[in-house]
C-alpha cells in the first residue's frame, strides 16, 4: 500500500490491530471498506518480509491470500464485490475473477503485490472447498463481515481451523453492525465469538463516516425509523441487551392480536397467501394490507397432506372458494428449487417445486395469482429484524377468530434467540405450525432489510392504495 489513504477513526483502529479483533460500527460507517484497507495493508507488509527474508518459507514466492466471509451467497454479490470494484478504483489497482466459472475467487494487483481473495458465504461452510473451489493454502488471514447476523455456530469454528491450519498466529478479524436485540445470549451461540474469543473490540458509529454526505442526517433519518432501541446498535455501534430473550422480542399480545377486524377481507384488492412447506405440518396463512397495516386472518395447517391435496384444501373452502381478486404467493424459498412437504407422488417423474404445484392448482381454480416468494431464504437473524421492526411500528395484526392464530402466538411469544436454543425447541415442538417462519418470509420479502424498511414500506403502501 504505497498511495497515501485518507481513513475514518475505525479504519484507522482497524489498521493498527493484529491478532483477534472486531469493528462494530453503525450502518454505513465504513467498516466494509476498513476490511480491505487492512488486507491490502496486511498484503504490502507480507510482501516486504517476504523480500527482507522475515518470513518462513511458508510464504515464500506466494502471494498472500485471504479467506474473507459474508453471511449469505447473495451478499457477497450485492455488498462485497462491488465494494471491492470501488477500492480497487480508488487505489488504482486492477482486480479480475480467478477463474470465470468460479466467481468466489478475486486476484487484486496492486502496485508491486498481489493477493487473492477466497469469497465465501457462512451458510454454505461446509462448501469452502470442493463445489466452491480449493482454496490455496497457506492462507495469511481470514476476515468475516457482519458476522453479528450469522446463524451458524458451527462456521465459526470452520473458519478459524481454516485459517490456522499453517499459521496459529495468522490474522482473524470481524466487522458488523452490533447484534441487534433477537442475539441476547452471550454465554455461548452465535455471538460468543465476538464478545468472549475476540482480543480487542471497537465500537463505532455511523456519524465517524467523514467521507459520507450528511452522516449525521442518514444516522438521524436511521434512527427514526429503527426506533431508539435498534438505533443503539445500528448507529452507535453498541451491544443492545434486553431481558425478553425471545426472537421476537417486539411483539406484544396485547397490542397485535385483535378480536375485531376493522374491514370485512376486500374482493377487490390482492390477498396474499404465505406458505412454510414440511411434511408435518404444512402451513398457510391469508393476509391483506389496510390502511397500511398488515392483517392476518386466517390460518390452513396440513398433516400429511402433500402440496396439491393441502392447495386443494384451502381453496376449496371458506372465503378463497368464491373469492375473484388477485392471489399473491410468499413463503419458504426452498420451494422454489424442490418438492420440500413429501409431494413425491407425483413429482418422482417430473421436476415440479412446490410452488409449481402451487401455481398449477390456481391456475386450474381459474385464480388470478402472481408468485412472489424470494428466491434465496434470508437469515433467520435478519429477517426476525423486520419483524421486530414491524410490530414496533404496528403495522402487523393478527386476527384471533376462533384461535386459529393461537399457534402463531406461541411461537411469537416463545421461540428463543439464540440458534441452539432455537434448535432444541423447535425440536421439542416439531408437530407445532411454522405460522412464524411464514411471518419472516413475507416480512423480509415486503420490505427488504432494516435499512430499506422504510422506503420499501412507502412503496408498498402506495402501491396498495393506487391499485
Amino acid at each position: 500500500m504505497d498511495n497515501v489513504v485518507e481513513v475514518t477513526a475505525s479504519q484507522e483502529w482497524i489498521l493498527e490491530q493484529s491478532g483477534k479483533f472486531a469493528d462494530l460500527q453503525g450502518y454505513m460507517g465504513g467498516k466494509t471498506y476498513g476490511g480491505l484497507l487492512k488486507i491490502d495493508y496486511e498484503a504490502a507488509e507480507n510482501k516486504i518480509a517476504v523480500a527482507k527474508n522475515e518470513k518462513e518459507s511458508l510464504y515464500k514466492g506466494k502471494n498472500s491470500s485471504w479467506l474473507v466471509v459474508e453471511p449469505v451467497s447473495s451478499m457477497i454479490d450485492s455488498v462485497l464485490i462491488p465494494k471491492i470494484d470501488e477500492f480497487c478504483r480508488n487505489m488504482g489497482y486492477n482486480w479480475e475473477f480467478l477463474k470465470k466459472s468460479k466467481p468466489t475467487d478475486i486476484q487484486i494487483d496492486a502496485h508491486g503485490y498481489s493477493y487473492i481473495l477466497y469469497l465465501r458465504s457462512a451458510q454454505n461452510y461446509m462448501r469452502w472447498e470442493g463445489m466452491q473451489g480449493t482454496i490455496d493454502y497457506p492462507i495469511l488471514g481470514g476476515w468475516i463481515d457482519e458476522g453479528a447476523s450469522i446463524d451458524y455456530p458451527a462456521m465459526w469454528e470452520y473458519f478459524v481451523r481454516r485459517v490456522t491450519r499453517f499459521n496459529t498466529n495468522a490474522i482473524r478479524f470481524i466487522t458488523s453492525t452490533p447484534p441487534v436485540p433477537q442475539m441476547r445470549t452471550y454465554s455461548g451461540g452465535d455471538n460468543y465469538w465476538i464478545y468472549k474469543k475476540i482480543d480487542n473490540i471497537h465500537e463505532g458509529t455511523t456519524m465517524e463516516n467523514v467521507f459520507m454526505p450528511d452522516a449525521k442526517g442518514y444516522a438521524e433519518q436511521i434512527e427514526m425509523e429503527v426506533g431508539e432501541l435498534l438505533a443503539q446498535a445500528l448507529v452507535y455501534g453498541k451491544k443492545v441487551v434486553t431481558t425478553a430473550g425471545k426472537l421476537f422480542w417486539a411483539f406484544n399480545e396485547d397490542k397485535h392480536v385483535i378480536s375485531d377486524m376493522p374491514f370485512d377481507y376486500n374482493r377487490l384488492k390482492n390477498i396474499n397467501l404465505v406458505f412454510d412447506f414440511n411434511i408435518r405440518p404444512m402451513s398457510c396463512f391469508a393476509c391483506q394490507l389496510f390502511d397500511g397495516v398488515i392483517y392476518i386472518f386466517k390460518f390452513w395447517r396440513a398433516y400429511g397432506l402433500n402440496t396439491r391435496l393441502f392447495m386443494n384444501e384451502i381453496l376449496g373452502s371458506g372465503f378463497l372458494k368464491t373469492f375473484n381478486g388477485g392471489i399473491e404467493i410468499y413463503g419458504d424459498p426452498s420451494g422454489k428449487r424442490s418438492v420440500t412437504s413429501g409431494d413425491t407422488s407425483e413429482t418422482m417423474q417430473t421436476t415440479l417445486s412446490d410452488y409449481d404445484i402451487i401455481m398449477d392448482v390456481l391456475k386450474k381454480h381459474k385464480k388470478k395469482a402472481e408468485l412472489r416468494a424470494a428466491s434465496v431464504a434470508p437469515t433467520v437473524s435478519g429477517s426476525a429484524d423486520v419483524v421486530n421492526i414491524a410490530f414496533t411500528k404496528g403495522i402487523v395484526k393478527i386476527y384471533n377468530k376462533d384461535k386459529e392464530h393461537i399457534e402463531l402466538v406461541l411461537d411469537l411469544k416463545e421461540e428463543p434467540n439464540e440458534s441452539k436454543e432455537r434448535d432444541r425447541w423447535k425440536l421439542n415442538y416439531s408437530d407445532r405450525s411454522h405460522f412464524s417462519d411464514c411471518l419472516r418470509y413475507l416480512v423480509f420479502a415486503l420490505f427488504g432489510d432494516v435499512r430499506s424498511f422504510n422506503n420499501e414500506y412507502r412503496q408498498l403502501v402506495y402501491n396498495r392504495m393506487s391499485a
